[in-house]
């Protein structure tokens, strides 16, 4: 195994959607952290589960998208469209 097959575009693109669920799910649990621990009253705490709820479902939606996209079709069109606006 060479160093051009651990590192090509499909890799690299999966190591940047990586990146972006462990970055939101650490912005959803500093969030729901700080409503919790610095919150007064039960207001906050109510607001917290209710984001994280939320949160867990939206993140359920987007990865259930995720994995029934095509990527060699999205690929494909992705160079297409970059292709005619260049021209």
């Amino acid at each position: 195994m060479t160093l051009d097959t651990i590192i090509n575009p499909d890799t690299m693109f999966y190591i940047l959607v990586l990146f972006v669920f462990v970055g939101y799910w650490l912005f959803t649990f500093t969030v729901v952290y700080h409503l919790i621990r610095f919150g007064i009253g039960t207001a906050p705490k109510r607001l917290a589960s209710i984001y994280l709820f939320g949160s867990v479902a939206f993140f359920c939606v987007v990865f259930l998208f995720f994995a029934s996209v095509n990527m060699t079709a999205l690929k494909s069109n992705i160079i297409t469209l970059v292709g005619s606006i260049n021209k």
